[in-house]
């Protein structure tokens, strides 16, 4: 039953042993940023992009970083230094406000139809 119910889990596009390589690497990035501090978020993602699709990869891992982090900050809370969080949030926001208006920008606006175009059929 309980491998039944974890094979639901593994996307279609992966196999058994990719999911066992993406599993080992995790340990090892693990251990390389515990003892170096660094280095083992981009040992994933040059794993991932060999194995996933490229385009869910940073999303992905943007989602594995942050339940790292949210990790970390509730093991170690009674050390954040509460005076600076209300800083930290804000200018995130900003951050995030300020990286969405270059973004949209910054894209492609979607092609118009031309007066070549064939005309739309449904209602």
């Amino acid at each position: 039953m309980l491998a039944h119910s974890f094979e639901a889990l593994i996307p279609a596009t992966l196999t058994l042993p990719q999911v066992g390589a993406l599993l080992v690497l995790s340990f090892f990035a693990s251990a390389l940023t515990a003892g170096f501090g660094i280095g083992g978020g981009i040992a994933v993602i040059t794993v991932m992009v060999q194995i996933l699709p490229p385009a869910i990869v940073l999303p992905l891992h943007g989602v594995i970083q942050t339940g790292s982090s949210a990790d970390r900050v509730w093991a170690f809370r009674e050390h954040v230094d509460r005076a600076i969080v209300g800083w930290f949030a804000a200018g995130s926001v900003l951050g995030v406000v300020l990286a969405a208006t270059v973004s949209e920008a910054k894209s492609p606006s979607p092609p118009t139809p031309s007066a070549h175009s064939a005309p739309n059929r449904n209602p």
